[in-house]
């Protein structure tokens, strides 16, 4: 750990991972059960947010300009299909 104070950058991360490190060094179950409850719960606060910004959205187009365009972009939202893993594009390698 002095050595990571020494280097002096991102001091508090870099000791984070190394504890997680360590953990995993030990626990490794332990710290895939952890990852895995950390991706769902931010899985769950995006979906939140998503649904916030939208329903903000929505308000703002009918305050903007009434129902019809808030019912025009949304028939093209269904319309579109939804980016999954068909839709996605190759990643891309260097």
């Amino acid at each position: 750990m002095k050595a990571i104070d020494l280097n002096g950058a991102a001091i508090e991360m870099n000791k984070l991972a190394f504890s997680w490190g360590r953990l995993a060094a030990h626990d490794l179950q332990r710290v895939d059960h952890r990852r895995a409850l950390q991706e769902r719960a931010a899985r769950r606060l995006q979906s939140r947010r998503s649904t916030r910004a939208i329903a903000f959205r929505a308000n703002f187009l009918t305050e903007l300009s009434g129902r019809s365009l808030l019912e025009t972009l949304s028939r093209r939202c269904r319309a579109r299909p939804r980016r999954g893993s068909q839709g996605r594009r190759p990643a891309r390698t260097n």
